[in-house]
Protein backbone atom coordinates (compact mmCIF):
# COMPACT_ATOMS: atom_id res chain seq x y z
CA UNK A 1 0.00 0.00 0.00
CA UNK A 2 1.37 3.64 -1.12
CA UNK A 3 2.03 5.87 2.17
CA UNK A 4 0.89 8.50 0.06
CA UNK A 5 -2.43 7.30 -1.89
CA UNK A 6 -5.40 4.52 -1.02
CA UNK A 7 -6.65 2.84 -3.99
CA UNK A 8 -9.91 3.32 -4.67
CA UNK A 9 -10.24 -0.58 -5.67
CA UNK A 10 -9.66 -1.48 -2.45
CA UNK A 11 -11.65 -1.94 1.49
CA UNK A 12 -10.05 -0.53 4.43
CA UNK A 13 -10.58 -0.96 8.03
CA UNK A 14 -9.64 0.54 11.31
CA UNK A 15 -9.67 -1.41 14.39
CA UNK A 16 -8.93 -0.23 17.81
CA UNK A 17 -9.67 -1.32 21.27
CA UNK A 18 -12.57 1.70 21.23
CA UNK A 19 -13.28 1.31 17.59
CA UNK A 20 -13.95 -2.33 17.26
CA UNK A 21 -14.71 -2.16 13.33
CA UNK A 22 -14.80 0.92 11.20
CA UNK A 23 -15.01 -0.35 6.94
CA UNK A 24 -14.75 1.93 4.49
CA UNK A 25 -13.03 2.90 0.67
CA UNK A 26 -11.79 5.87 -1.35
CA UNK A 27 -13.60 7.27 -4.32
CA UNK A 28 -12.69 8.13 -7.37
CA UNK A 29 -13.40 11.39 -6.72
CA UNK A 30 -11.01 11.86 -3.63
CA UNK A 31 -13.37 11.45 -0.89
CA UNK A 32 -13.47 8.66 1.79
CA UNK A 33 -16.69 6.31 2.03
CA UNK A 34 -17.31 4.80 5.28
CA UNK A 35 -20.15 1.97 5.42
CA UNK A 36 -23.02 1.74 7.10
CA UNK A 37 -22.90 -0.43 10.43
CA UNK A 38 -19.38 1.00 10.62
CA UNK A 39 -18.11 1.67 14.25
CA UNK A 40 -16.84 4.69 15.53
CA UNK A 41 -15.31 5.67 19.30
CA UNK A 42 -17.92 7.58 21.69
CA UNK A 43 -14.52 8.66 22.96
CA UNK A 44 -10.94 9.17 21.50
CA UNK A 45 -8.83 6.17 21.63
CA UNK A 46 -6.06 5.84 23.87
CA UNK A 47 -2.20 6.10 23.16
CA UNK A 48 -3.65 9.60 20.82
CA UNK A 49 -2.67 12.51 22.48
CA UNK A 50 -6.19 14.35 22.96
CA UNK A 51 -8.78 13.67 25.55
CA UNK A 52 -12.76 13.73 25.00
CA UNK A 53 -12.92 17.40 25.96
CA UNK A 54 -9.80 18.24 23.43
CA UNK A 55 -11.37 16.77 20.76
CA UNK A 56 -11.75 19.89 18.80
CA UNK A 57 -14.25 21.75 17.92
CA UNK A 58 -14.35 21.33 14.02
CA UNK A 59 -14.72 17.23 14.29
CA UNK A 60 -16.75 17.91 18.11
CA UNK A 61 -19.27 19.55 15.23
CA UNK A 62 -19.06 16.89 12.69
CA UNK A 63 -20.02 14.55 14.82
CA UNK A 64 -22.61 16.38 16.30
CA UNK A 65 -24.03 17.04 12.93
CA UNK A 66 -24.23 13.55 12.07
CA UNK A 67 -25.70 12.42 15.16
CA UNK A 68 -28.74 15.19 14.89
CA UNK A 69 -29.01 13.72 11.55
CA UNK A 70 -29.29 9.97 12.34
CA UNK A 71 -26.17 9.05 10.34
CA UNK A 72 -24.39 8.33 13.53
CA UNK A 73 -26.31 6.92 16.52
CA UNK A 74 -25.23 5.98 20.22
CA UNK A 75 -25.31 1.56 20.10
CA UNK A 76 -25.69 1.85 24.02
CA UNK A 77 -22.40 0.15 24.02
CA UNK A 78 -20.07 2.36 24.37
CA UNK A 79 -19.76 3.06 20.62
CA UNK A 80 -21.56 5.30 17.69
CA UNK A 81 -22.58 3.19 14.83
CA UNK A 82 -22.95 4.91 10.86
CA UNK A 83 -26.55 4.14 9.91
CA UNK A 84 -25.96 4.45 6.23
CA UNK A 85 -22.51 4.78 3.95
CA UNK A 86 -21.51 8.58 4.41
CA UNK A 87 -18.16 10.42 1.87
CA UNK A 88 -16.15 12.62 4.22
CA UNK A 89 -13.77 15.13 2.43
CA UNK A 90 -10.59 12.58 2.80
CA UNK A 91 -9.42 9.52 4.47
CA UNK A 92 -8.15 11.72 7.52
CA UNK A 93 -11.57 13.05 8.26
CA UNK A 94 -12.81 9.59 8.08
CA UNK A 95 -10.07 8.72 10.53
CA UNK A 96 -10.91 11.46 12.83
CA UNK A 97 -14.49 10.92 12.98
CA UNK A 98 -14.43 7.20 13.18
CA UNK A 99 -11.50 7.93 16.23
CA UNK A 100 -13.06 10.60 17.71
CA UNK A 101 -9.68 12.94 17.52
CA UNK A 102 -8.91 15.93 16.76
CA UNK A 103 -6.85 14.86 13.96
CA UNK A 104 -5.84 11.82 11.98
CA UNK A 105 -3.24 10.61 9.22
CA UNK A 106 -5.95 8.66 7.36
CA UNK A 107 -3.45 7.25 5.40
CA UNK A 108 -1.78 5.66 8.56
CA UNK A 109 -4.86 4.93 10.33
CA UNK A 110 -7.08 2.90 6.82
CA UNK A 111 -4.99 -0.38 7.00
CA UNK A 112 -6.24 -2.61 3.88
CA UNK A 113 -8.69 -5.24 5.23
CA UNK A 114 -7.78 -8.68 4.11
Amino acid sequence: MSTTRLNPKSIYRIKTRKVPLAVGRPTFSGRFLVFANSRAALVPSEGHQTTPDSAGRAVRHRREALLSLGILVNDGEGHLVFTQDFAFQSCHDAAAIVMGLQAADGFREWKPLI
